[in-house]
């Protein structure tokens, strides 16, 4: 596999809002979660993917309906945006490595 290959796999086509969700995009009893990838320093970003769960009768499925970044390793810019991005999806879940470079925003 090449980098652009993979690049071109991790675009979402049609980016959803929770604002502006087309009546094709609703779906029943549907929820969202938010997971990010926490910038270390310098020139990282904080990766964030905004992901539709959509529970079935045994089993839930999901798909990834935004990819964005935030860019800054200042913690208080990243829970900022954050909150906006729960408050925007009321987003269920939020999942990020508390456990590593993640801990300071668990503190």
């Amino acid at each position: 596999f090449s980098a652009n290959m993979v690049s071109s796999l991790r675009q979402v086509k049609v980016v959803e809002l929770k604002d502006k969700i087309t009546a094709k995009q609703r779906e029943d009893n549907c929820f969202y979660v938010i997971c990010a990838d926490m910038a270390k320093d310098g020139s990282a970003e904080t990766a964030v993917g905004i992901a539709k769960v959509i529970p079935k009768e045994h089993y839930f499925s999901y798909k990834f309906v935004n990819l964005l970044t935030i860019p800054s390793t200042d913690y208080m810019v990243i829970a900022t945006s954050f909150k906006k991005l729960v408050l925007t999806y009321g987003a269920k879940l939020l999942i990020y490595d508390a456990n590593g470079i993640g801990a300071a925003m668990r503190d």
